[in-house]
């Protein structure tokens, strides 16, 4: 089952039943008790398009988490859903043990308008990455960008 193949329903179904299975984990934003937002991320081992995209590989082992998508609904965008998703995200991977996660956005067009059709902005936007303190370590002529955040464990 892989995301992105379908749109709408479909990819809904496919979601809700890979977290279910446990196999990815969610962040659900809700208005009310309307779900109005909602981020991916798990594993990274989890999501092998990873290592099929060449601009996206890195040096990861076992303890290497990712955070693969967004979906806001609209009219609850540019409102701090994603930043409130991703807070939780980060919250969630270094308490299930992650010790880097691992963020993939969009980077902004070159003709310099900096807007980015949300179609396009599901896997993030490179400001957002920056305000949760991740570091670019990309390399210069690399097509996609990927952030970085490491966590120290302490021990309890």
């Amino acid at each position: 089952m892989v995301l992105g193949d379908n749109k709408g329903e479909p990819n809904k179904r496919a979601f809700r039943k890979l977290v279910k299975s446990g196999q990815v984990h969610a962040c659900i934003a809700f208005a009310v008790d309307t779900p109005v937002g909602w981020c991916c991320i798990g594993p990274r081992q989890t999501f092998p398009r990873l290592e099929r995209v060449k601009a996206l590989q890195t040096k990861w082992d076992e303890n290497t988490w990712s955070v693969v998508c967004f979906y806001i609904r609209a009219g609850f965008r540019h409102q701090g859903v994603a930043t409130r998703l991703l807070k939780s995200a980060v919250l969630l991977a270094r308490t299930l043990g992650a010790k880097r996660l691992e963020g993939y956005p969009v980077q902004p067009s070159r003709s310099g308008s900096g807007e980015i059709p949300a179609a396009f902005a599901w896997t993030g936007v490179q400001e957002l990455f920056k305000r949760q303190r991740f570091v670019n370590i990309s390399l210069p002529e690399s097509t996609r960008d990927i952030y970085v955040k490491t966590f120290r464990h302490t021990k309890r």
